[in-house]
């Protein structure tokens, strides 16, 4: 099948966006092998098998309760529509999504740390909640993350079912745990696997949560030994033994979950009266699982505001060196929000290309583009910030390019693959409806690419752009990936600086810096998701 004429203009521009990120990637996988000795790389020695093994079960363990946790939430929230203060819970679920990692690691170390609220509140019964700082503390951590995100994601698939559905378990005589088994949990099923898998990958992957509440080299991951082996005792080898083994693990999960996707709709907020299901003790069964989780949700971030408060903030912003961090952090968090918008509708648009009949569909090889489009749009599940990072550094090392400058795009770079994989799950469903409404039209009006992204794309997409441009730009404000690797007082973030205040226990302003970072993180998803659903058609 011929390329029509109204979509060859866009496909050079979506080609060469895909090959520039897929050649970035290769140049980052040859200086990777280049600098590798195949006999180091592949031994297998205990430590490397103890790292594989506990980052394959904290993973497993925080994907299992998160999922538990999410499910039994999303059901609460489900029934209890009529709960006060149900639409700002489910704002602050969505907003879990772009919450620094390290910000949540420093709100539970405030609250079940040895010195915490919970932890005081146990001392006076006697009872003693243990150190954080082990499995515990991460899974806990990965938990109060995660769960959240399920939660948001199923309560979604839960609101798509019908009232016609529920009016036909009812009069089959259906009772409550068979209505949840064949209908709801039927419902979130598909919804389940994608969540699981991208769970398990963040989890698995996961870097500051790690590094601060591990507690010592028994509970690092790999993650964590990659930086280690870069920035402390500068093993190459070691570094890239871990990236290749962490990498491998990671691709074979994607490859074995390739069906299922992430899960970013808007939650259906049309009411549906299930009053001919109530009863009272399950009523009551909900309103206190609704409680509990919104307890354990918000305690951190009243800790980190309440602790933040107690801080000098007129001090702290006139240091010199939060100026600097505050203005980097800013200045990258915006440039790569902007430039994630024009490459995730790229890389979106040209998985529609070869996904509708009226344009590459057809074609003998277009499963095969699709599948490599999908990979590279979804690469930051497989590869983390921190192997971006070292895939920069030994470029530099390699080419002989300026550190300073590689460090600066590494960083924007991988802001960029962070949002991808969120942004083509959002634009790509839209996209696709569109063309599959629309595109018969445009051939035979014979409708121009600009004419075409003018009066019928963007619109549509006005609310989901406004959206993604939140995403990126709160998830590059909390990145402590790439900066951990080239962080120093000359190259420095917000999430960079609060890491050294912390590292050095300057406990006032590192719980200064964390309310500001927690405020900013709040108050731009915030906005942008109103502005989000003003613009929604």
């Amino acid at each position: 099948m011929s390329v029509k004429r109204v979509f060859k203009f866009s496909l050079i521009f979506e080609f060469a966006t895909v090959g520039m990120i897929g050649l970035l990637l290769v140049l980052m996988a040859v200086a990777i092998v280049q600098k590798a000795q195949i006999t180091e790389v592949f031994s297998l020695d205990s430590r490397t098998l103890h790292l594989l093994s506990f980052s394959i079960t904290q993973a497993l363990l925080s994907t299992i309760l998160s999922l538990l946790l999410g499910i039994l939430f999303a059901w609460s929230l489900h029934y209890k529509r009529e709960f006060w203060g149900r639409s700002v819970i489910i704002s602050l679920l969505s907003s879990s999504l772009v919450l620094p990692s390290i910000i949540v690691a420093f709100g539970i170390i405030g609250v079940y740390g040895q010195h915490g609220w919970l932890s005081s509140l146990l001392g006076v019964f006697g009872i003693s909640f243990g150190s954080i700082y082990s499995l515990k503390g991460i899974v806990l951590a990965h938990v109060y993350l995660n769960s959240s995100y399920a939660t948001k994601a199923l309560l979604d698939s839960l609101g798509s079912i019908s009232l016609n559905r529920y009016k036909l378990s009812h009069s089959l005589g259906l009772s409550r745990l068979e209505l949840f088994r064949y209908v709801e949990f039927t419902a979130m099923l598909p919804t389940i696997k994608g969540v699981a898998r991208t769970i398990f990958l963040l989890c698995f992957s996961s870097f500051a949560i790690v590094l601060l509440l591990g507690g010592g080299p028994q509970n690092s991951t790999l993650e964590v030994a990659i930086y280690e082996a870069i920035r402390i005792d500068f093993d190459l080898q070691s570094a890239i033994k871990y990236t290749l083994l962490q990498m491998s693990v990671a691709f074979v999960i994607i490859l074995l979950s390739s069906k299922n996707h992430l899960h970013l709709n808007s939650t259906n907020t049309k009411h549906i009266d299930l009053h001919f299901l109530k009863s009272r003790d399950i009523s009551l069964l909900q309103t206190l699982l609704v409680i509990f989780f919104t307890l354990f949700f918000i305690t951190p971030l009243i800790h980190i505001l309440l602790d933040g408060l107690d801080a000098d903030l007129s001090s702290l912003i006139g240091k010199p060196l939060f100026i600097k961090s505050l203005s980097t952090s800013l200045f990258i968090a915006t440039l790569s929000a902007l430039l994630s918008l024009p490459i995730s509708l790229m890389i979106s648009d040209l998985l529609r290309n070869f996904s509708l009949n009226y344009r590459l569909k057809n074609i003998s090889f277009s499963l095969v583009p699709k599948l490599i489009i999908t990979l590279i749009g979804n690469i930051y599940l497989a590869v983390s910030s921190l192997v971006l990072g070292l895939g920069f550094f030994l470029i530099s090392l390699w080419l002989d390019f300026d550190q300073e400058l590689i460090s600066w795009f590494a960083l924007i770079f991988a802001n960029i693959l962070l949002t991808l994989p969120f942004a083509i799950s959002i634009i790509y469903p839209i996209l696709y409806k569109i063309g599959s409404r629309y595109d018969r039209l445009l051939l035979s009006l014979d409708i121009s690419f600009y004419d075409e992204w003018k009066f019928i794309n963007l619109p549509h997409l006005k609310n989901a752009l406004i959206y993604i441009f939140t995403l990126s730009f709160c998830f590059s404000l909390g990145d402590l990936g790439i900066i951990a690797l080239f962080g120093n007082e000359d190259f420095t973030t917000l999430p960079w600086y609060l890491y050294s205040l912390m590292g050095s226990y300057q406990n006032s302003d590192a719980s200064g810096v964390g309310l500001i970072m927690l405020v900013l993180t709040l108050f731009i998803f915030i906005t942008g998701e109103y502005f989000a659903n003003r613009f929604k058609s």
